[in-house]
This record gives structure tokens, C-alpha cells and sequence, in this order.
């Protein structure tokens, strides 16, 4: 799968993707030619928290690079339906970056 491949399916289906725990079940990706799976994500990025809901972005590696579908991740009580925050998944070509760290040295 290629990147703007995903990106298109998603951006262009948005009601049919309402939250990222059902993106990986949804037809319309099989219908593309398009397979992901959770164990394909290689990157869970941290979202915005607003007051119903918070949304995060999942990173999934394509065969040309990395793609970011951002969307509903959780609610904030027993009674918050991805379809009630207005909140669909989109897609957006991500890039890979090193970042450096440190760490006491071992003896």
C-alpha cells in the first residue's frame, strides 16, 4: 500500500471512519487494495485531549514511507459515541526523524 493511496481512502470516506479502533475492520480499505493492521502501527502518537474525547494518531509504515491517521481514541465516560463528537479520522503523510537522548553511563 502506498501512502497517498491510505490518505485518499480516508480523507474521502471520513463518516465511514469514525474512531482508530475500527479503522482496521472497515471494507472500503479491503475494496482498495488497502491492509492495516494493529500490529502494523508503528508509532501511537499522543493527541489532544478535549472535553468529551481524546483523539491520538496512529503511525503505520506503507511501502513508500509513513502515513498518520488521526481520529477518536477514547471517550471520557460510559456513554461517549465516536459518532456524537463530530470527530472523523484523517490521513497525512508522516516522515521519520532521530532524535538524540542520554542516559548515565554503566560501569
Amino acid at each position: 500500500m502506498k501512502v497517498q493511496e491510505v490518505i485518499d481512502v480516508v480523507n474521502s470516506n471520513e463518516e465511514v471512519f469514525v474512531d482508530l479502533w475500527n479503522l482496521t475492520d472497515k471494507d472500503v480499505l479491503e475494496d482498495n487494495d488497502i491492509k492495516l493492521e494493529l500490529g502494523d502501527c508503528v508509532m501511537k502518537l499522543p493527541g489532544e485531549v478535549h472535553r468529551w474525547y481524546t483523539e491520538s494518531t496512529n503511525v503505520y509504515k506503507c511501502d513508500d514511507g509513513y502515513v498518520g491517521i488521526t481520529g477518536f481514541d477514547y471517550g471520557h465516560g460510559d456513554s461517549v459515541d465516536p459518532c456524537d463528537c463530530l470527530c472523523y479520522c484523517n490521513a497525512k503523510e508522516f516522515e521519520e526523524f532521530t532524535t538524540i537522548s542520554y542516559r548515565p553511563k554503566e560501569l
